[in-house]
């Protein structure tokens, strides 16, 4: 307490600056002085794949509310749509999967400042707003790439031009950044996956007759996409495929399925394209004396909902470090049970993620599978496969909550009908 309290956050995509944000709001609260010097060479504000950070950008209902108690609204510009439904496309047609709770609706935003082409005016960014929000709260934003940390016996973040001395190390990486050498801690990175992601150019117009305000998932029957999905935002639409052996051309053959032809105009351009990685596991130790990491580059969820994760660590992390001290005994009593508590879910994650998609595609194609809401009159099956559903493809509920949710449905007698409405083949 002698000094203020010097804390290197490694990081400066959305979990660096929650753990910023969060690391001063509680100082401020206990009257604790704090300096922090928050690590990150990209810029935000560039568009294109300079200021991408490689993700979705699909912001859970529950980040918003959180940031609210920070005194920090989203702007609305940032938000390029409001999402209140998923589409899932079969073949045996398409269900709507809607949540009447405007509370539990998603968002979607650009991790960067747009991608490129047919981009309106700026800023954009969703990690770029965080990123000066932090520093305008009294962070020092360093705007260069970290080479080396180390975490004992002396704590330190060495860059090209500097060594700078610190009290607590937080990591906040995620899994793409690479090329940080860590010293004086055992960690080990995440295990990954891959993803393919990619910006297709399709006009504001279209994209709201064609796709709507919704998601549209797709479960291809050829390998290696296990699934694929579109995401409208604003003139574009994002595609995320998740599959093993994923390659360069896995974008452009998805964009050829006819399902999926079926749902963009003639014309519609990919303009950008990436794979990144996505952790899978968590990284060892999460914490030291003195080091704690966070977001990806810590423990998440498994493949959804990885902003709202990252914001729960950091957050965590943030006031344990504050209010409880930096040293492993403090993280393992006040950090570690919520990370215990993430990888425990993950387990029933895996199950549910391993037998998804051979349910929804023996079930959802068979011919009568699909039903309407309240056939049977089972109001209480058809809003608990509504609410799995919706589940499992937006990670709102804990994995637990879905699978014993499922296991309750399939234990019950004769069939519960689906909350979802059929309707054509591509329809939004």
């Amino acid at each position: 307490m002698a000094h203020p309290l010097r804390i290197a956050v490694v990081g400066g995509g959305p979990a660096g600056s929650f753990f910023t944000l969060w690391a001063l709001h509680y100082a401020a609260q206990a009257g604790r002085a704090v300096e922090v010097e928050l690590f990150e060479p990209r810029d935000f504000s560039r568009p294109g794949a300079p200021g991408c950070n490689m993700c979705a950008g699909i912001i859970p209902g529950g980040v918003p509310r959180e940031l609210r108690a920070l005194d920090l609204p989203v702007p609305s510009g940032l938000l390029v749509g409001e999402l209140g439904a998923y589409v899932l496309h079969t073949g045996a047609g398409s269900l709507r999967v809607t949540m009447a709770d405007p509370e539990a609706h998603v968002a979607a935003v650009f991790r960067g400042n747009g991608p490129g082409p047919g981009s309106p005016p700026g800023p954009l960014s969703f990690d770029g707003f965080l990123l000066a929000e932090a520093e305008r709260r009294g962070a020092r934003v360093v705007r260069e790439r970290v080479v080396e940390i180390s975490a004992r016996p002396l704590r330190w973040v060495r860059t090209p031009s500097d060594l700078y001395m610190t009290d607590l190390l937080v990591l906040a990486t995620g899994v793409n950044g690479g090329g940080v050498e860590i010293r004086g801690t055992p960690y080990v990175p995440p295990p990954t996956e891959s993803m393919a992601q990619g910006e297709v150019l399709v006009g504001e117009a279209e994209v709201r007759g064609r796709l709507g305000s919704a998601i549209h998932v797709f479960l291809p029957r050829t390998a290696p996409v296990l699934f694929g999905t579109l995401v409208p935002k604003g003139a574009f639409v994002s595609v995320c495929l998740l599959g093993r052996g994923l390659g360069r051309r896995a974008i452009g053959e998805f964009l050829a399925l006819d399902e999926v032809r079926e749902l963009l105009p003639e014309g519609s351009r990919q303009v950008c394209g990436c794979r990144p990685r996505i952790a899978v596991g968590p990284g060892r130790p999460l914490f030291d004396d003195g080091f704690v990491a966070v977001g990806d580059a810590g423990v998440t969820r498994l493949y959804k909902n990885g902003v709202g994760t990252a914001l729960a660590t950091a957050r965590q992390a943030a006031e344990t470090a504050i209010r409880h001290g930096v040293g492993a005994e403090a993280f393992r009593r006040h950090y570690a049970p919520l990370c215990r508590r993430i990888q425990r879910d993950n387990r029933y994650g895996r199950v549910l993620f391993a037998v998804a998609g051979v349910l929804l595609r023996r079930f959802l194609t068979a011919p009568g599978a699909i039903l309407v809401a309240g056939e049977r009159g089972d109001a209480s099956g058809a809003q608990a496969q509504g609410r799995i559903l919706w589940g499992l493809l937006t990670g709102s509920d804990p994995y637990e909550v879905i699978f014993r949710m499922l296991l309750g449905l399939v234990l019950r007698p004769g069939r519960p009908a689906s909350p979802c409405r059929r309707q054509p083949t591509g329809a939004g």
